[in-house]
């Protein structure tokens, strides 16, 4: 069994390497249906991840979503997934004028942002594992500040390298999470950029998410608290042409308040507006994580059988 699981990283990472060499070369349309024909053997290939992605949508969605829906968005969900990986490659390979040919942001977000920079200097940027974030990471370097991301590193060391190298080609500081805590608290007191993905299961605190009580991340909540810092939820979604710089909205810490209340309000707000950006486009987001495996229990709607294969 080790030695299958060492053969499979060493052949994914092959295919990473032969990735990083043809997809710049390829068109953002070309991009994203080789990412979506990825995304499919993925689904063809993960029932345990499906299972948990129908599992899921029936949580959010109860019974509002048929049984058909709900393959149509988690099959859609796992081409986006395809398209995750193959975009990362090909945003690190992209000029300044390609992406701003690629990207649109709505004039009110684009004055949001500046407005936060302009009176606070330093901002967290708080997104999800939905549609394109590297995009977003570019559109936000273009404010010609630091930008750090908080990495995990993956099992295969040469993977994770690779991967934060075509990052880094996009002007952002990879820190791995154990040496994270300084380096956030450096950069937002130098008035750089904190970029975090909150989505994920956590046992930190127990708020709102899709009409349930969630174990959530509490972190950005911590940090902007420790350093008064602005909370910028957005999320860079992809349309049939181009990307757009959605923003949920802009969330400022109170030091006044208790600290353990003021981490419940700005994570519940957070996942309020992480929930909002999902449902506008729901195929984008990765129903396929087991988002409430640390949550309290809850029954699922009688509603429906799970997703066939």
């Amino acid at each position: 069994m080790k030695f299958l699981k060492t053969l499979g990283r060493a052949v994914g990472y092959l295919a990473l390497r032969l990735a990083v060499f043809a997809v710049p070369h390829l068109s953002i349309s070309t991009t994203r249906r080789l990412g979506a024909l990825l995304g499919r053997m993925m689904w063809a290939l993960a029932r345990r991840r499906r299972e948990i992605a129908d599992r899921n949508l029936r949580l959010a969605y109860g019974s509002t979503l048929t049984p058909s829906q709900r393959r149509q968005i988690a099959r859609k969900s796992f081409e986006n997934l395809g398209m995750i990986a193959v975009e990362t490659i090909k945003v690190a390979h992209m000029s300044e004028a390609e992406v701003e040919d690629a990207t649109e942001v709505t004039a009110h977000d684009a004055a949001s942002v500046r407005a936060v920079f302009d009176q606070a200097g330093g901002a967290i940027f708080v997104s999800a594992h939905h549609g394109c974030f590297d995009l977003a990471l570019r559109y936000i370097a273009t404010y010609h500040r630091q930008v750090v991301v908080v990495y995990r590193a993956a099992r295969d060391v040469r993977t994770t390298e690779l991967m934060n190298s075509l990052r880094r080609r996009n002007g952002i500081d990879m820190v791995r999470t154990d040496q994270a805590a300084r380096a956030l608290l450096r950069a937002l007191r130098g008035g750089g950029f904190v970029a975090l993905l909150a989505d994920q299961n956590a046992t930190d605190v127990i708020v709102p998410f899709f009409g349930r009580p969630t174990g959530t991340v509490s972190g950005p909540a911590r940090l902007a608290l420790k350093t008064g810092t602005p909370i910028i939820v957005g999320v860079c979604e992809r349309g049939a042409t181009r990307y757009r710089i959605a923003l949920g909205g802009i969330i400022t810490p109170d030091k006044n308040r208790p600290e353990d209340e003021e981490v419940l309000r700005i994570t519940s707000e957070i996942n309020a507006y992480l929930e909002g950006l999902i449902r506008r486009h729901p195929e984008q987001w990765f129903w396929c994580h087991n988002r409430w495996r640390s949550s309290p229990k809850n029954p699922l709607p009688e509603e429906g059988p799970a997703v066939p294969a």
